[in-house]
């Protein structure tokens, strides 16, 4: 966020209640690396939270950010990205490699691997990731319940990330 502009703002939403911070990179008093400008409450109906930052200092290529994001929050389907006001869908930008539908006592589990993009390094963006109910359950590991699936250091573990949904769960 703070490569785009000396400023941004954080509005998080929960029971009802929104607080907006605009937030600085220049601190008043010099004694923390960030300052809050502004705090103001209201009333929301959703839960969430927003970062907005307008692309002042360094404008990206809204493909290739869009692209980069979609990969990097793949694996939580409630986390939604939106690039200059427009929702950024993950399928758009990344193909699965392989889709499978296997059934367990008659109840379907979806998984599906899906390649990371090359240059991608970041280990905590990889592992596997379980949804129920579209919901993202623990985070994305190469240890399920403390057994080791894959080295985490291996080719294969750097190089995918797996989703399984199993939403007969809820």
């Amino acid at each position: 966020m703070l490569c785009f502009d000396d400023t941004y703002i954080i509005e998080t939403c929960k029971k009802g209640k929104r607080n907006t911070y605009e937030i600085s990179i220049f601190s008043d008093d010099g004694a923390s690396a960030l300052s809050v400008i502004s705090h103001k409450i209201s009333e929301c109906k959703k839960n969430g939270t927003k970062l907005i930052v307008k692309a002042i200092k360094k404008q990206p290529n809204t493909e290739e950010l869009k692209n980069m994001l979609s990969y990097r929050f793949l694996f939580d389907p409630e986390f939604q990205i939106y690039v200059n006001n427009e929702l950024v869908d993950y399928k758009e930008y990344i193909d699965a490699t392989h889709n499978e539908t296997i059934s367990i006592d008659g109840n379907a589990i979806d998984i599906s691997i899906y390649g990371v993009p090359e240059g991608e390094k970041n280990t905590a963006s990889t592992g596997i990731a379980f949804w129920v109910g579209r919901r993202l359950v623990g985070n994305p590991s190469w240890t399920i319940d403390s057994q080791r699936v894959e080295d985490a250091r291996r080719k294969f573990a750097l190089k995918h990330i797996i989703l399984v949904k199993a939403d007969f769960f809820t």
